[in-house]
């Protein structure tokens, strides 16, 4: 079952400058959520990404932030 999962961390970005990044996504488990984030700050120009920290979102969450799009 897919879950949400926001990740946060930092990276380095094209100035070279050490910023704070943060990404919800969806995943199997905590593992695959690190994995996915990671690839989507490497998408998005970043270096040397570091994930600190993969919470999980409540379910509760999940169905509001989904009812909003």
């Amino acid at each position: 079952m897919m879950n949400l999962y926001k990740a946060t961390g930092y990276a380095v970005n094209k100035n070279g400058l050490t910023v704070g990044i943060s990404y919800q996504v969806e995943a199997e488990d905590v593992t695959t959520a690190r994995n996915v984030a990671l690839g989507q700050a490497m998408n998005n120009g970043m270096a040397y990404p570091r994930i600190l920290r993969v919470v999980l979102i409540p379910v509760s969450e999940f169905i509001s932030f989904s009812a909003n799009e």
